[in-house]
């Protein structure tokens, strides 16, 4: 049996809020009952600190007791999730194929 939650996807997006001890974002189921639809995500859910942005991760879903309706992810766990203190890495691309231009974004 794995630990934390029992349905697998991805982190689509992540905003560091607190200085380096959590933020906030939305993940992608890729299976269950939910799957494609985006899931809010806390970082209270797996103890603090980032997500990484097209990471697996492992979580439940229950409804938000806040917003009726909407959903949220609990017992976060996997590869993405990198720990208090810990900086979230990105995956940049480049936007400008030019020889000259280091352009990069983070989407």
């Amino acid at each position: 049996m794995r630990k934390g939650g029992s349905v697998n996807g991805v982190v689509k997006k992540w905003f560091d809020t607190f200085k380096d001890t959590g933020g906030f974002g939305f993940l992608t189921p890729t299976e269950g009952e939910h799957e494609g639809k985006d899931v809010y995500v806390h970082h209270a859910a797996f103890g603090g600190g980032s997500l990484n942005i097209g990471w697996k991760i492992q979580f439940d879903v229950e409804e938000d007791p806040h917003k009726p309706g909407k959903f949220r992810a609990i017992n976060v766990s996997g590869p993405a999730v990198c720990g208090r203190g810990c900086r979230a890495q990105v995956p940049w691309k480049r936007i400008d194929s030019s020889h000259s231009s280091n352009r990069f974004s983070p989407f």
